[in-house]
């Protein structure tokens, strides 16, 4: 049952980065239901590493607005994206958080993934 997953991983290359889950939220459960799933992810605004989803996600009123502190997982509304901060940034309503790094230390190799990387998200 989606309810009673933890955690994702992100598959790069052969590394796998573990992400544990925000739960308390519509968006985040419905990602889950989208997994497993490779999609390209490309820096932006040396802030962040960004990745288009194929359909946008749900999202709950309560939901809405978040930091972006680095190593979380949010979910931008208006462009229907995945963004990993890897360095801090300001709050922003438009942000639902998914989730943050269960180990810092995987995230200079989320910092440093070059452009259009593939990355395989799932729960296994």
């Amino acid at each position: 049952m989606i309810e009673n997953i933890e955690y994702i991983y992100f598959y790069i290359n052969d590394k796998k980065v573990s992400i544990t889950l925000n739960k308390d939220n519509l968006t985040t459960l419905d990602l889950l239901s989208y997994l497993p799933l490779t999609i390209s992810f490309s820096d932006f605004n040396n802030t962040e590493k960004i990745g288009y989803l194929p359909n946008k996600l749900k999202v709950d009123d309560n939901s809405r607005g978040s930091e972006a502190n680095k190593g979380m997982l949010n979910y931008y509304i208006p462009w229907g994206n995945l963004c990993f901060f890897y360095k801090d940034y300001s709050y922003s309503s438009s942000l639902v958080n998914i989730g943050k790094l269960t180990n810092d230390n995987d995230l200079s190799l989320l910092s440093n993934i070059s452009d259009n990387t593939s990355i395989r998200i799932d729960v296994k």
